[in-house]
């Protein structure tokens, strides 16, 4: 079988993918996890022998290849980046919050990223950002395990309108 080959992607000045989205690369990441597992457990209730069957493989293989490339399309440039020149990278961060789709290893980065949030000067303009999308994440049905990263950077970045506004969340249920 011939190997597929991709395309380069347009890259920005910053060694950003111009091209590829949170919104596409994350839920491809997800769906893929969420064939795998339903491969895995299929063939785990019913064993057809002591190796895994070409499904499940595939399935893995499917899985393990969305990660790879959300990753090294989107995070690990984002990760460089905002490491070296944390306010250059801002607003690419800042859409990597807003996407906010659950997606295998990428709550382990918005953890790292919440993180580093704290030690950096922000901007007024960078601060509010950084309100509305935590409080779009507290209007969520879930919580995960990046919420104590965000509790701990609003406890720095709070203001009276941030506050006032969520209890109006709390109150209004």
């Amino acid at each position: 079988m011939a190997a597929c080959s991709r395309r380069a992607e347009p890259i920005s000045p910053m060694g950003i993918v111009v091209n590829s989205s949170y919104s596409k690369l994350m839920p491809d990441a997800v769906d893929a996890h969420c064939h795998f597992k339903n491969e895995w457990n299929t063939w785990r209730r019913r064993p057809e022998g002591p190796f895994e069957p070409a499904s499940v493989q595939k399935a893995r293989n499917r899985f393990l290849e969305a990660v790879d490339r959300l990753y090294q399309i989107k995070l690990e440039p984002l990760d460089l980046g905002f490491h070296e020149r944390p306010n250059d990278f801002f607003d690419e961060l800042c859409t990597f919050l807003e996407a906010d789709i659950t997606a295998f290893r990428c709550g382990y980065a918005k953890e790292l990223f919440l993180q580093r949030l704290k030690g950096i000067p922000l901007k007024e303009r960078q601060r509010n950002r950084l309100r509305e999308i935590a409080l779009r994440y507290c209007r969520s049905a879930t919580v995960r395990r990046e919420f104590r990263r965000w509790c701990r950077l609003m406890v720095k970045l709070a203001d009276d309108g941030f506050v006032n506004r969520l209890r109006l969340m709390t109150r209004s249920g």
